[in-house]
């Protein structure tokens, strides 16, 4: 049987989006006839983009393109993208483009993959510049599209369009929450070149891991007494034949590594992002908490986004930020930091929250020089079992 996938770009098309968009136009062939010829998948395609709502940006909130199969019509509808507006706030149309992105007729034996390309969060997100702080005017709750989407078995790729701004505060760990729990992957990207490699690698990563869930179910279902089992029961037989499936590393498939742009392992994504059932109930918890910290690796340029000097400090403020373009004379500060209570530090308003310096350096895995993304087959690790036990007890549920 010919491998299915069902593939939709969900993009951020304003104006801080430029040169990933330019990427996307300049690859997007490869990516196509790499995915379809190469690999021999049968591809479905489509386009989402969005800005924000009215009045704030007065073009479209969302502009959805629907299915396509060829290389000419997927490429018509990339051609299109044009990175402007978003309005005077920093929150876009995020939470209608992904519901948009998720309510799509996929196909029942297809591998689902969203791939969403932003960097910036939805509206609702305890932002200080949000033109809709009570969440999108729609009246779409993000938390529940982002449950429904597991529920569909949707895979989301979140790729964080590098250096995501200070002033949104959790935005990165929302990211990283949504690819692990759809059993997708989070991808912070500082430049846009390696955009199609990591298309290609997470459109290829999910559709081996689909072929496994199909086989491990077929595996399962030939069991004597499956369907008289307890929850308990089956799932004790999902990690037995995940495990057996995978042993001594057999039945490798296709994966997508990406060199990290940052020092040291990511904090853990606080569980709140897990357990609650609506946006509000996670902004209520999260307006409690102190952003995660990151440190980017060394000779990271951050500059795009540059802090004025001024001093000053609040719970609740944001720096002021200059806007880097052509011609424009600005200060130019190395920051290797990148959240409020960091650039706090930075400027010496502040000392570090206990356990900061304790980051310890993250293994540096064998990638060659200039390389950033890797695509090869590989033995499925631990982690990526815990995704595919999840994602095949959820099916047995339905």
């Amino acid at each position: 049987m010919t491998q299915q996938l069902d593939l939709v770009f969900l993009v951020d098309s304003t104006g801080s989006m430029g040169q990933y968009l330019e990427s996307a136009k300049r690859n997007i062939r490869h990516i196509v006839e790499t995915i379809q010829t190469s690999e021999n998948i049968d591809l479905r395609f489509s386009l989402v983009e969005y800005k924000d709502h009215k009045p704030i940006e007065p073009s479209f909130a969302v502009k959805e393109y629907g299915w396509k199969t060829t290389s000419d019509d997927i490429y018509n509808d990339i051609a299109q993208l044009s990175a402007y507006g978003g309005g005077m706030d920093g929150p876009e149309s995020v939470t209608c483009a992904f519901s948009t992105a998720v309510e799509y007729d996929f196909r029942q034996y297809a591998a689902k993959i969203i791939i969403w390309i932003c960097d910036a969060p939805p509206h609702g997100f305890n932002i200080q510049y949000d033109g809709f702080p009570d969440g999108c005017p729609c009246g779409i709750d993000f938390q529940k599209v982002v449950l429904k989407a597991v529920q569909k078995d949707i895979q989301v790729y979140s790729i964080a369009c590098e250096p995501i701004r200070s002033i949104y505060r959790h935005f990165r760990d929302l990211m990283r929450a949504v690819a692990q729990i759809t059993g997708g992957q989070f991808v912070p990207l500082i430049s846009a070149d390696s955009l199609g490699d990591v298309i290609i690698g997470g459109s290829l990563e999910g559709v081996g891991m689909k072929d496994a869930m199909n086989l491990i179910t077929l595996r399962m279902e030939a069991v004597d007494g499956f369907d008289k089992m307890t929850k308990d029961e089956k799932e004790k037989l999902t990690r037995k034949e995940i495990a057996e499936y995978f042993a001594n590393g057999k039945n490798k498939i296709k994966q997508v590594e990406v060199k990290s742009v940052f020092k040291g392992e990511m904090p853990e994504i606080p569980k709140i992002y897990f357990l609650a059932q609506t946006f509000k109930e996670l902004v209520d918890v999260l307006k409690t908490r102190e952003p995660s910290v990151y440190h980017f690796v060394d000779g990271v340029k951050l500059d795009e986004y540059v802090p004025t000097p001024q001093s000053f400090w609040d719970k609740s403020g944001v720096a002021a930020y200059h806007r880097k373009v052509r011609g424009e004379e600005v200060e130019s500060v190395k920051i290797e930091l990148c959240n409020e209570d960091e650039y706090r530090i930075y400027r010496g308003f502040g000392k570090e929250r206990e356990g900061d310096d304790q980051v310890q350096n993250k293994k540096v895995e064998n990638f060659k020089e200039g390389e950033t993304v890797r695509v090869q087959e590989a033995p499925v690790g631990p982690e990526q079992q815990e995704k595919l036990i999840s994602r095949l007890m959820r099916k047995l549920k339905n």
